[in-house]
């Protein structure tokens, strides 16, 4: 019979896995089955869910020789992150989110995490006793009152709670009704036998909200580390980062001067977190708040200078210079009305920028050239008429082969349905006459009605 427990106990990996996620015996089973079935199967590992081979993974500390020599503090934090927002994000750490959403699994952190098996807790799982005290988002062990879970090593025991929740000198800046729980966690003692043991009994209503002792030894000084300013969240000042070379990702449509001064500079002006910022004048004159009213004085904030043209994105009119794109080999592109990317130097490109395209239609998109003049077609004879109705005086001879859709008529006077590649008599070999009023209209100067 399969016994998932003993397998996620019995393999150091899983087991601090399953410690750092506060699992219950019920959901540690379910999840050392989904384990071995989606990877441990093929491992090759020594104890599995049917057999226990090597008993000495019960007691082992997790060392690099479990994470093929990586580093375990750095593979176990992304292995439990892992499981933030999935279905082994489990009840613990959901009653953490409860209490302050930012307590939650993307914020753990294997620093300092106690590499250790937690044998009470190992106790609890295989008696089924461990419980979660939502109040505090901790596990408990009926019938053992003092228990606490062995999470981090002394020294990193602020490490459990978001960067702040613990400030200088201990004190608890986390949510009220956990500052007696920290209480209990700094004064904990070890017994003989080296688990952790706190120095009450625990509530039979929970942790939450009992009475705050003061910062005991087991605090070794530690504040959690992170990134803060002026050392509100972290142990040392904040240092404003320079700005980094964006320009690679600049665009390249220009709508306006203001524009342009907003994406020049590398585009450090969309880095506001960064130094360096030639911000363009116009923009907002910030002063730092002053006292609140509550205490004594008003805020004293300013806003002057506003210039509303500085971010006109309207792409329409005189104001667009630009609509290439540039690939990855440097070979420029233009979007045509109908969603299609064309060469930036084809003839109907070229068109588009000038807004004289008018007939897509004529457009062979393997080429990106555009067949004929804009809006163009051909009578039964093969002769080039404008929209308006003007012949232009080309001819499908000129041109040698077909390169335009539609059909046209060969020298018998039959349709031809060819796109490419059917060939006409050249205009020196034709024998058709001319009519003094296709001569009037190639030269522009009457409208020719084919039909007549």
């Amino acid at each position: 019979m399969a016994d998932y427990l003993n397998y996620v106990l019995s393999n150091p990996d899983l087991r601090e896995n399953a410690e750092a996620l506060g699992l219950t015996n019920e959901e540690m089973a379910e999840w050392g089955q989904w384990h071995f079935n989606s990877h441990g199967k093929n491992e090759g590992r020594q104890n599995t869910p049917t057999a226990i081979t090597n008993p000495e993974g019960y007691t082992q500390t997790l060392g690099p020789e479990h994470y093929q020599g990586r580093d375990v503090e750095d593979v176990l934090q992304a292995s439990v992150r892992s499981a933030a927002g999935g279905d082994f994000d489990e009840s613990m750490w959901t009653a953490r989110q409860a209490i302050d959403p930012t307590w939650n699994l993307g914020q753990y952190t294997a620093e300092g995490w106690n590499l250790a098996p937690d044998v009470p807790y190992k106790r609890g799982i295989l008696g089924d006793t461990i419980g979660v005290d939502t109040g505090v988002g901790q596990i408990w062990s009926e019938g053992d009152p003092r228990f606490l879970q062995d999470r981090y090593v002394d020294a990193a025991i602020a490490n459990d709670f978001p960067v702040g929740w613990v400030g200088e000198e201990g004190t608890w800046k986390g949510p009220e009704e956990l500052a007696g729980y920290w209480s209990d966690v700094t004064n904990a003692i070890r017994n003989e036998a080296g688990d952790l043991r706190a120095i009450r009994d625990r509530p039979s209503t929970g942790w939450a909200n009992t009475e705050i002792l003061d910062v005991g030894p087991r605090w070794a000084g530690n504040v959690r580390p992170g990134e803060g300013v002026g050392n509100v969240y972290g142990t040392g000042g904040y240092t404003q980062p320079a700005p980094l070379d964006w320009s690679a990702i600049r665009p390249e449509v220009s709508y306006t001067p203001q524009f342009e001064a907003l994406t020049g500079n590398l585009m450090s002006n969309w880095q506001p977190w960064a130094t360096g910022q030639a911000t363009p004048p116009g923009l907002l004159t910030y002063q730092i708040p002053g006292v609140q009213t509550s205490v004594g004085t008003s805020p004293n904030v300013t806003y002057t200078g506003a210039n509303p043209s500085l971010f006109n994105t309207d792409t329409s009119g005189s104001g667009f210079s630009g609509n290439t794109t540039t690939d990855a080999s440097g070979n420029k592109w233009v979007m045509t009305p109908q969603g299609n990317w064309i060469p930036a130097g084809s003839d109907y490109a070229t068109a588009l920028a000038n807004n004289t395209a008018v007939d897509y239609n004529m457009y062979n998109p393997n080429t990106g050239e555009y067949g004929g003049a804009e809006g163009s077609s051909y009578d039964n004879q093969g002769w080039e008429m404008t929209a308006q109705g003007t012949y232009t005086g080309a001819h499908v001879s000129d041109l040698g082969r077909v390169n335009f859709p539609g059909y046209v008529r060969d020298q018998w006077g039959d349709k031809t349905d060819e796109w490419q590649g059917f060939s006409f008599t050249p205009a020196s070999e034709r024998t058709d006459t001319v009519s003094q009023a296709q001569r009037d209209a190639i030269a522009g100067t009457s409208f020719f009605d084919p039909s007549d």
